[in-house]
């Protein structure tokens, strides 16, 4: 019998019965192929795949069949076509693949044609044999140049999905190659997207997102990505699910095409159509990871997803619901906590067959947006054994979720256990992972055990980098070092410093989340940071659309507290108040009053634009309402005493405090008594010289600072009552000190060391009443 498929079996009256033909054919595969020629059977086999007519027992005869018996009869054209077909049905026989392998390495003759087919039957099932492939390299290697345009693309693919390429020696030569090839072919519009498949061009594009950093040609990748997008973008509808999915996390991963909005708008729309009929929950979390990774707020495609009913989530496997979970909690679409509390329930039911980053990953996602008792409560169980085998990464982000809610006994334990590996390994970690341990830890409460110890060491171990240590950094981590000091009340000069200028050269790396908290923590530390904040309030001014007002709010008592450091006539600050004016509704009272402040610091009374006539009078008479009972931070007691002292005429009567307050030089009005603590602080840690003289029953203490020379007061019980409860003592009191001239004045009362003489106690003594006033 001949090699070829046999003729279409005609059914009676002359019509074609293509089920008839089929099914004979399959029979007579299953039954005969033992007497059957291995050639012939290779060709049925291939036939049938092509026309999708096999079946998992047909495969199962035929793997048996062909890898025990008649495999070394085959040429390496017709193993390829049995491959090929299990390939098609990404149906892995172990036995087969690796029996056809060992041939395929000791056969002779291999061609381009078979080898393309061998690779992407591989790569479809899954296996993965580095000899194979790197013989499949070599043959391939010489032929890119001639091979079609549909060939590249399937090359490309197989190796890439493959995940073998840096095991090769020949395969990053041929991915190199297949790139130019590509690149030059698509600067050619009429041969290109004529002769292809849009399926095969998503899939290229995935291909070269993935390999990009292994042939260290990201540039190039990205530059071929944003080609095939442009050739793609008329024929978008007709990709199917897994093929949109792939060419946008190709864009996501390589950043090509990133502000090209219809072309996002476009893509969101097809995928918001195709979520309730969309079969694959992998390709939909790549889906929403990719505009996640994008910061594309797609509101149709979101509201898709998060409408999934609950049943739908228990189909997501756990590296699906991982990757979804990220997605949503970077991305906050409406209804985002409720399906985040759907994946934490699933998450709960099938905890065991998550690998350990998926479980942290899933757990830091969840716990960000609201933190989930049962999935926090499983997690704690399952994590105790395994701490000491976390990742660098899988530390970090489990601190930062056990951190958010750390209630009962057994968190509580899970807890101390990463804290102690943390402040053990703190050298172990990555840049990045150490970024983020540091902001967990320095925005939890202070009886957190292993609290003190894992700043101490992480602040240590920063301090001895040297600048290239920063620059390798993320922007986002960058931001969450600043903020972790900043919450702690670290406020490290050295490490400040160092940061201020990799923050400022990727001004336009930082999310709107992560810009807004390192302007506020550069603010709270009071270091000299004009590298970073005059790029900062510029690209604040670019995306203040995107800023909720509250976030605007910050940014606003940021800029205004730094601006002895910057040019008063900043634009930055107009631009934000701009862009706040038109939503100051959506402000609760408190926010309000601290824009207000930030006005009256930015904008004295003489020098008032008109525009702001219209703020005050919206704001004035709810600024104006607000009691002592209101506000708990002493920093908005006392900008609310800077506005009415400013705009008393703007606001009405009313007094905000009592006797017992701290006091300030009235010809300072731009003083918050917090933060000049902090920055008093930084410098006893630098070992600024201080005057420590006994008046009364206290002791004052000046500290000599560049620019500026602050008094502070330490009373004693004696003095302490006097300025606490009468009036005339606290002006006594307030006459003495202010009578300096040029001096900034903080009285500080009710520390019991007054009848101590002691310098060096009185500083001691010093560093703890700040501690206890922060």
């Amino acid at each position: 019998m001949s090699g070829s498929a046999p003729a279409p079996v005609r059914a009676a009256g002359g019509g074609a019965s293509p089920v008839k033909h089929w099914d004979d054919l399959r029979h007579r595969v299953m039954n005969d192929m033992g007497a059957m020629d291995p050639a012939t059977l290779a060709q049925y086999v291939h036939v049938l795949a092509s026309a999708q007519e096999l079946n998992p027992q047909v495969l199962d005869a035929v793997g048996a069949h062909v890898s025990t018996s008649s495999l070394e009869l085959l040429t390496p054209t017709a193993i390829a076509k049995i491959l090929d077909a299990f390939g098609r049905y990404r149906h892995r026989h172990r036995d087969l693949f690796r029996a056809a392998s060992h041939q395929i390495l000791v056969a002779p003759g291999l061609s381009a044609k078979d080898a393309l087919l061998i690779v992407n039957s591989c790569s479809r099932t899954g296996h993965k044999d580095a000899q194979l492939f790197e013989c499949v390299a070599r043959c391939l290697v010489g032929e890119v140049d001639h091979m079609q345009q549909a060939d590249l693309c399937k090359c490309a693919w197989a190796f890439a999905k493959s995940g073998l390429l840096a095991c090769l020696d020949t395969g990053p030569a041929l991915l190199n190659a297949v790139l130019d090839r590509c690149l030059v072919l698509f600067h050619d519009p009429e041969k290109t997207t004529c002769f292809l498949k849009s399926n095969l061009l998503a899939d290229l594009t995935w291909a070269m997102a993935v390999v990009a950093s292994d042939i260290d040609r990201n540039t190039d990748c990205a530059k071929l990505v944003a080609l095939v997008t442009r050739f793609l973008r008329p024929q978008l509808a007709s990709l199917s699910p897994h093929s949109l999915s792939s060419l946008i996390w190709a864009i996501a991963s390589t950043q090509a095409v990133t502000d090209d909005t219809s072309l996002f708008d476009h893509i969101g729309r097809l995928a918001e159509q195709a979520v309730p009929t969309m079969r694959s929950n992998a390709s939909l979390a790549t889906i929403a990871w990719s505009f996640a990774k994008l910061d594309i707020r797609h509101n149709g495609f979101f509201r898709a997803v998060t409408s999934l009913s609950p049943e739908r989530w228990k189909l997501f496997r756990a590296s699906d619901l991982n990757i979804m979970a990220w997605a949503l909690s970077r991305s906050r679409p409406e209804r985002a906590e409720q399906a985040l509390g759907h994946i934490a329930d699933c998450a709960v039911q099938c905890l065991s067959t998550f690998k350990n980053s998926e479980l942290c990953g899933v757990l830091w996602s969840c716990t960000k947006v609201k933190p989930h008792d049962a999935l926090l409560d499983a997690a704690a169980t399952f994590l105790v054994p395994i701490v000491g085998f976390l990742s660098g990464q899988e530390l970090a982000t489990t601190i930062a979720s056990f951190l958010k809610s750390p209630s009962n006994e057994c968190r509580r334990r899970v807890l101390v256990e990463l804290l102690d590996r943390a402040q053990r390994d703190i050298d172990k970690l990555s840049p990045n992972d150490l970024a983020m341990t540091i902001r967990a830890v320095g925005e939890a409460p202070d009886m957190v055990r292993f609290r003190a110890e894992v700043l101490e060491r992480a602040v240590a171990f920063l301090m001895q980098k040297d600048p290239a240590f920063y620059a390798s950094m993320w922007p986002c981590a960058l931001a969450d070092i600043a903020i972790g000091l900043a919450k702690s009340r670290r406020h490290i000069h050295q490490v400040f410093s160092a940061i201020a200028v990799p923050c400022a050269a990727k001004i336009t790396g930082f999310t709107p989340d992560a810009l807004v908290g390192a302007i506020d923590a550069f603010s709270v530390a009071r270091i000299d940071h004009s590298k970073f904040m005059s790029k900062a309030g510029d690209r604040v001014a670019q995306i203040a659309d995107q800023l909720s007002p509250a976030q605007l709010s910050i940014v606003m008592t940021a800029l205004a507290q730094s601006m002895f450091f910057r040019d008063p006539d900043d634009p930055s600050f107009g631009a934000v108040l701009s862009a706040l004016s038109t939503r100051l509704t959506s402000l609760t009272p408190v926010e309000l009053m601290r824009v207000a402040w930030a006005i009256c610091v930015v904008h004295p009374s003489r020098r008032q634009p008109a525009s702001l006539d219209t703020f005050w009078s919206e704001a004035g008479p709810i600024i104006g309402g607000i009691g002592a009972d209101d506000l708990t931070d002493p920093d908005d007691i006392e900008r609310l005493n800077v506005i009415r002292r400013d705009r008393a005429d703007q606001l009405g009567p009313g007094v905000i405090g009592s006797p017992g307050d701290v006091v300030f030089d009235a010809s300072d009005t731009n003083s918050v008594w917090r933060q000049e603590i902090a920055s008093i602080l930084e410098y006893l840690q630098y070992n600024v010289k201080l005057s420590v003289q006994c008046e009364g029953s206290g002791y004052a203490i000046d500290v000599a600072i560049p620019s500026k020379r602050i008094g502070i007061l330490l009373e004693g019980d004696e003095a302490c009552g006097q300025l606490c409860h009468q009036p005339t003592g606290r002006t006594v009191m307030r006459r003495r000190l202010v009578a300096r001239a040029g001096w900034r004045v903080i009285a500080m009362p009710s520390w019991k060391w007054a009848a101590q003489t002691d310098p060096e106690l009185a500083r001691s003594c010093l560093v703890k009443c700040i501690y206890d006033v922060l």
